[in-house]
């Protein structure tokens, strides 16, 4: 009974019990994401059977990072690939005053996942740790198509990403 009521309580500080049936991830493909000379990070598409399709669920991205980044730069990143995958700024402005909320400074080696489950709902881990999800499945897509889209702004990246090859961007 302890179990259980431990285990209710912990999905619902995490602020979302998305992934909760979800026991494995499998690799699809990774890649590292450079700014000219500087490597930022590695970012590893995951899927419950290690293959991807577009918009089949679940699906989870994880970026390792290579250097420490300040949060309100990571808000600001993201807000840039939403601009240039035409996402309005009335669906982008609420999402990005939640992921303030959410998101911490990442120093070198942090890791910060999003898991998206089979209906759209998400949630981000850091280090592990549940740290909450933003209740919108758009939000869900709309945060993967930063790497996943056809119309992303490192088309080399999706491309290890969702071909399942390794490598440097």
């Amino acid at each position: 009974m302890k179990y259980a009521l431990l285990s209710a309580l912990l999905l619902l500080v995490s602020g979302s019990p998305v992934s909760a049936n979800q026991s494995s991830w499998y690799p699809v493909g990774n890649s590292d994401m450079r700014w000219t000379f500087f490597k930022l990070y590695n970012v590893t598409l995951l899927t419950d059977d290690g293959t991807y399709a577009a918009n089949d669920y679940p699906q989870a991205l994880e970026i390792v990072y290579y250097r420490n980044i300040d949060k309100d730069d990571l808000i600001e990143a993201t807000a840039d690939q939403w601009r240039n995958l035409d996402i309005p700024n009335s669906k982008m402005q609420p999402w990005l005053d939640e992921l303030r909320k959410l998101w911490p400074d990442v120093r070198e080696n942090d890791t910060l996942r999003i898991e998206v489950d089979a209906s759209g709902g998400n949630r981000f881990l850091f280090n592990g740790q549940p740290i909450g999800g933003i209740d919108d499945s758009e939000f869900s897509v709309s945060f993967l198509s930063i790497w996943l889209s056809p119309e992303t702004s490192r088309p080399d990246i999706r491309k290890k990403l969702v071909g399942g090859q390794s490598g440097n961007v």
